[in-house]
């Protein structure tokens, strides 16, 4: 009897189990099979190929997205791989030195370490450093955090294509902005769908100027000023 219960519980359990495990992956399975519905008619050579559109037009691609991971991935693989190759032969070919035994230790407590550690090192190595965010495209209150620590901020061709960027541009002062182009991507709305070319930077300070409520003449005179102390 007592072994009848048992099993009784252990499958009631079971089923429990395996309804909860459903509950879970059910709504993943409805987003998963929506984006297949809806985006699988989307998915030829030129979404490959193509920049993004502006917001509301169909069609473009993530062209961009792929030349970046490719740059910033390799740019990994060529920093990191020759250290991570060479420290693997050396714990290989001499295992018992202190120095094999410390390199153990060091990969086995980096492969357990969290990617936002990782950020927040590479933040303080690089960012914190140069004083300069290249590209911003965080929130407000991030914006707010890289002004009390003396940053620099640069808006590309992003700012005249959504209004996402804005408040962002609003709040970093003058005396902290910069431009860029980010060429040869992320064209301006008024050349949308050409190559990107530093020289279109006119388009991309006009419409921080406007945000700004400030004429194009006086953010150049801003821009010039800051890039000069940046790079000294």
């Amino acid at each position: 009897m007592r072994r009848r219960l048992r099993r009784w519980r252990s499958g009631a359990m079971v089923g429990v189990l395996a309804l909860s495990a459903a509950v879970a992956v059910l709504p993943l399975l409805v987003i998963l099979g929506t984006l297949v519905a809806k985006g699988a008619g989307s998915i030829n050579p030129d979404f490959f190929i193509r920049l993004p559109v502006p917001p509301g037009e169909s069609g473009g691609g993530v062209a961009h997205a792929i030349v970046g991971t490719l740059l910033m991935v390799g740019t990994a693989c060529l920093m990191g791989l020759p250290v991570g190759i060479g420290a693997g032969i050396f714990a290989a070919e001499w295992p018992g030195t202190r120095l094999a035994v410390a390199t153990r230790f060091i990969a086995d407590v980096l492969n357990g370490t969290p990617s936002i550690v990782v950020g927040v090192v590479a933040w303080t190595w690089i960012v914190a450093t140069q004083g300069h965010v290249s590209g911003f495209a965080g929130s407000v209150a991030l914006a707010e955090r890289f002004i009390a620590l003396g940053a620099y901020f640069t808006f590309g061709g992003a700012v005249t294509l959504t209004h996402d960027y804005d408040e962002a541009v609003r709040r970093v002062p003058p005396e902290r902005l910069m431009t860029e182009t980010d060429a040869p991507f992320v064209s301006p709305v008024s050349i949308r769908g050409r190559r990107n070319e530093p020289a279109n930077v006119v388009d991309i300070a006009r419409q921080i100027a406007h945000l700004k409520g400030m004429a194009p003449e006086e953010l150049a005179e801003h821009v010039w000023k800051n890039s000069t102390i940046l790079r000294r």
